[in-house]
């Protein structure tokens, strides 16, 4: 039996905190190979059906992948719900990386050296790197062994950058 809209919406809410959770555990930098569950635990420890919970990561579907029975978190995910159990805001951040990457010519594009200049760490980098990828903002420059970050390199495509500073000053 399904449940009513209002009850699974809560449902989510609580495994979406859930996954969160897990994710920040398991994982410090918030990068590739992203975060993994049976999809049968999960439905487990939701206390969701697995069709109500199939339901739910098709809700979710831009930050929870299901394939042959294992959900798998996507950086989007951490991008989207930082700015509830965090300090920081992932486009408040997306926008200070791209007006520097726009306006600054000396900017560094290795993530270590930008870490180092906003005295931040690769886990609030990663998220505002991947709001600017997801949205093509950035050269994929995604490679393995990039960690802590979730790219090698960032640098700015010029148009899109200089557009989406532009629209929010």
């Amino acid at each position: 039996m399904l449940q009513r809209p209002p009850k699974l919406k809560q449902n989510i809410l609580r495994q979406q905190q859930r996954l969160r959770g897990c994710s920040s555990k398991r994982q410090k930098t918030v990068c590739l190979p992203t975060p993994q569950y049976r999809l049968e635990i999960l439905a487990q420890e939701t206390e969701l059906t697995v069709p109500d919970l199939k339901d739910a990561l098709f809700e979710l579907s831009a930050f929870l992948k299901e394939s042959h029975g294992i959900v798998l978190v996507q950086p989007s995910l951490v991008t989207e719900f930082d700015r509830y159990w965090k300090t920081w805001n992932a486009a408040d951040d997306a926008l200070r990386l791209a007006a520097d990457i726009a306006n600054d010519p000396a900017f560094p594009s290795a993530c270590n050296e930008i870490t180092e200049r906003y005295g931040w760490e690769p886990r609030r980098l990663n998220p505002a790197i991947t709001y600017l990828l997801d949205r093509g903002m950035l050269s994929d420059y995604k490679v393995l062994n990039s960690k802590p970050f979730v790219t090698a390199r960032v640098v700015g495509k010029e148009d899109p950058i200089r557009r989406f500073v532009k629209s929010r000053c």
